[in-house]
């Protein structure tokens, strides 16, 4: 019988699964050309990010496909900062 008490690192893998999971639907959307899905998936999935359990090659790894289109070609990044919950510089 498994025991009821999580540990620090159950979390830790919990989160992982988790943003793994997020992070390969996100590139999906993007594969297939649905820009609007992904940016709103990662979007909403940046607040696991400030748990304390998780990792900062997984805060990377899902910040670094959130930030995908603003290095893609032909993408204008003012325009596409106007249609993100980021900052405007």
């Amino acid at each position: 019988m498994q025991s009821l008490e999580a540990t620090n690192e159950d979390i830790t893998q919990y989160y992982t699964t988790a943003i793994d999971a997020l992070y390969e639907i996100g590139r999906a959307y993007y594969t297939l050309g649905k820009l609007g899905n992904a940016q709103h998936l990662l979007r909403t999935s940046l607040q696991l990010l400030e748990a304390s359990e998780v990792k900062p090659q997984y805060r990377l790894k899902l910040l670094l496909l959130y930030g995908r289109p603003f290095c893609m070609p032909g993408r204008s990044p003012k325009r596409l900062m106007r249609n993100s919950a980021l900052p405007t510089p």
